[in-house]
């Protein structure tokens, strides 16, 4: 039916037709304007975890609270019934714990694999773990599927047993210690997450050496941006973050087997990237399903205040229908963000996590101190230590692939072993700095 035809037809509906047409109209308009394809779909397969780390944001760790195998499946037919065009897809597993839900894992994963065959397209997987759980099936399943793991791992004992105990209030640290070497023999390059609390930023460089010495050798370093940070530790953590760039430098200088992402990209790719733009993927080609089905932007979202109502964008059964939280989102005009307009840092910076700005600043719109002192820790390594990107991998740096959708992808995911031309130039590269 073409457009003249459906303008007449409007023409002639009563003014009732219409009202009860408009609602369905507005509906489909938000969905073409404000949703984007999905191409990473993160499952939280349980609320539950073996730990009860004091800074973690999800609730009700209780047994009980899992997905069922119906509503992953679920998931993920949804994520190929959004995904248009796009080609490359990703299943995050999320908790909780996930290994806790190991056989659902499993399922998930072989149905998502089935799926992309018959459909042409790729899909890939990644976890997140505490790294407790790390048995021999745990390692299986992962060659099985191409699973990278990434640890949730704060640093050395002293440092990871602050915040991350378990359930009886003992340190985990040792646990996961246990589990390097076996998880080593099959993935040589480890990564960890580490979250840096105000009262455990005065040790991250000294961290980072002794978890590279365990068999960590990529590092996705974040302050805990929830957290109360006085002007004194975020001062520290910015000293101790230029010492770990320093850490970095000697260590790759010395061909030693290390990666940290921010580190693999200058200023220029910074201020092209985020020039006149700002936030995550969350809601923009990023969602999270949540066990009863929920729809959320993300992780974050979806236990930011309990999960509140104002942040569920919908459900796997009637699909998106609050658009509120996406249009908010996606809002990138700089008069939305006033107190950032005449910040020297703005164009190197992504307006920070939109949840925890909300959590602490009361707005998406507005960051936390400790994020602006990130943001200006990282630039001025970039700026200062030009061996920094000398030792690094350069653009040979295999990255995660971006979904071509801005801002450009960002997510903090294990990567694979660098190609042996990146390993080749970056070589080069510090041949040159010892010349």
């Amino acid at each position: 039916m073409g457009f003249e035809s459906v303008a007449q037809q409007l023409e002639e509906l009563s003014d009732a037709d219409l009202q009860r047409l408009l609602p369905k109209v507005l509906l489909r308009v938000m969905r073409l304007s404000l949703t984007k394809p999905v191409t990473t779909l993160e499952l939280v397969v349980t609320l539950n975890c073996n730990l009860r780390c004091d800074y973690c944001f999800v609730g009700g760790k209780t047994a009980g609270t899992a997905m069922s195998q119906n509503t992953a499946a679920h998931a993920i037919d949804f994520l190929f019934a959004h995904c248009a065009h796009k080609k490359d897809l990703e299943v995050v597993f999320f908790g909780g714990e996930p290994l806790l839900e190991l056989d659902l894992l499993r399922g998930a994963a072989a149905y998502a694999r089935a799926r992309a065959a018959d459909s042409g397209k790729s899909v890939r997987f990644s976890i997140t773990t505490n790294g407790t759980l790390l048995d021999d099936a745990a390692v299986d399943f992962a060659e099985e599927f191409g699973i990278l793991y990434m640890l949730s791992l704060d640093g050395a004992r002293a440092t990871h047993d602050t915040h991350r105990r378990t359930i009886d209030g003992q340190g985990s640290f040792d646990r996961i210690a246990r589990n390097v070497p076996k998880l080593k023999r099959r993935q040589e390059w480890l990564a960890a997450r580490m979250t840096v609390s105000p009262d455990t930023a005065a040790t991250l460089a000294d961290d980072v050496r002794i978890l590279f010495d365990m068999g960590i050798n990529q590092f996705f370093i974040e302050p805990d941006f929830f957290a109360e940070w006085t002007k004194e530790e975020i001062s520290t953590y910015q000293e101790q973050y230029c010492a770990v760039a320093d850490l970095y430098i000697r260590l790759r200088a010395g061909s030693e087997p290390i990666r940290i992402v921010d580190f693999e990209s200058g200023l220029e790719e910074r201020r092209k990237r985020y020039r006149r733009q700002w936030g995550c993927h969350a809601g923009r080609g990023r969602l999270t399903v949540t066990p009863d089905g929920s729809l959320y932007p993300c992780n974050r979202f979806a236990f930011l205040n309990g999960g509140a109502e104002q942040y569920r964008l919908g459900d796997l059964d009637q699909d998106i229908r609050q658009f509120g939280m996406l249009r908010d989102l996606m809002d990138e005009r700089d008069i939305v963000r006033p107190a950032c307009m005449g910040c020297d840092m703005a164009e190197y910076c992504a307006g920070g996590c939109p949840a925890a700005n909300l959590a602490t600043r009361g707005t998406i719109y507005a960051v936390p101190a400790i994020y602006c002192g990130h943001v200006r820790a990282l630039v001025g390594v970039l700026r200062d230590r030009p061996d920094v990107l000398k030792c690094g991998w350069g653009a040979e740096s295999p990255l995660k692939g971006c979904c071509g959708d801005e801002p450009p992808c960002a997510e903090q995911l294990p990567l694979g072993a660098p190609t042996k031309e990146a390993e080749a130039a970056a070589s080069v590269r510090r041949q040159q700095i010892s010349t």
